[in-house]
């Protein structure tokens, strides 16, 4: 994925588009995005493979809101990311219709995972150091994406949504593992 983008950039400033010193800036960020769209562009192909499109957008709006603001635990390759992320995918959408969560359930995974979040959220990462105020901001960004989130679980079990429901807790769930293992790792360093 480095060589491909490497060329990538190599013909931008071949062609002018970009300028010789910012070269290694731009192939990394046409990494990134050749990363995102092929995890993207796997995950979607599966979900419409196996009838499990509209369950994946909201997963993945769901997973996103909060990973965004809370950070966590990152792969040291891009393939061992893409194949967790896959894969953590994959199993949630192949179970979300087979699980019923019952209140007694839902309640501690959204309570407990809210308390993790909210004295966890943001983790920092060595590769993106957060600056002070964007610590902040990020910690009140993932309040409100957990509360978002919490209510629409508490809406979707009340309208007796189960794959809903289920997806949210798995987020929840996700999310606070990712987060907790983040902060553990970011202890170490």
């Amino acid at each position: 994925m480095e060589n491909l983008s490497r060329k990538i950039s190599d013909i931008l400033v071949k062609k002018d588009i970009i300028e010789c010193q910012n070269r290694n800036f731009y192939g990394y960020c046409i990494e990134v995005i050749l990363l995102y769209f092929i995890n993207l562009a796997t995950i979607f192909i599966w979900a419409i493979f196996v009838g499990k499109f509209l369950e994946c957008c909201f997963l993945l709006i769901l997973i996103s809101l909060l990973r965004n603001y809370c950070g966590g635990i990152h792969m040291n390759t891009w393939y061992s990311c893409y194949f967790i992320t896959c894969a953590l995918i994959g199993l949630i959408l192949s179970i979300c219709d087979e699980i019923i969560i019952d209140w007694y359930v839902l309640v501690p995974i959204l309570l407990i995972s809210t308390i993790c979040i909210w004295k966890l959220a943001p983790c920092q990462h060595p590769n993106h150091e957060l600056e002070p105020d964007i610590v902040l901001k990020c910690k009140k960004k993932a309040k409100i994406c957990t509360v978002l989130e919490m209510f629409v679980a508490i809406f979707l079990k009340l309208n007796k949504r189960e794959t809903g429901v289920t997806l949210c807790c798995t987020t929840f769930i996700l999310c606070t593992i990712l987060l907790v293992l983040g902060k553990l790792t970011e202890r170490r360093i």
